[in-house]
């Protein structure tokens, strides 16, 4: 499966491969960094200033290659890791 990031630069849409594996590889750097990382939607637009799109298209990619999966309480965290009792 090839995914494409679709990026606005005055006024065009414009396919932006690098960027976005850019982006996949800063995200998957935070949840190495901080291993009980767990983030909503929400809060990681907010946390790398994403649009839904382009947020949505991440953790697409990063829950198919089983690097992060959405937990019962909507946060997306290290699927490696345990979670804290």
């Amino acid at each position: 499966m090839r995914v494409r990031n679709i990026c606005k630069q005055e006024g065009k849409f414009v396919e932006s491969q690098g960027l976005f594996s850019d982006w996949i590889a800063l995200v998957r750097a935070e949840y190495l960094e901080m291993p009980s990382l767990a983030l909503t939607k929400s809060q990681m637009r907010r946390l790398w200033a994403l649009d839904a799109t382009a947020c949505d298209a991440i953790i697409e990619v990063l829950t198919a290659s089983e690097f992060l999966y959405q937990r019962a309480d909507r946060t997306f965290t290290r699927r490696d890791v345990q979670p804290s009792r």
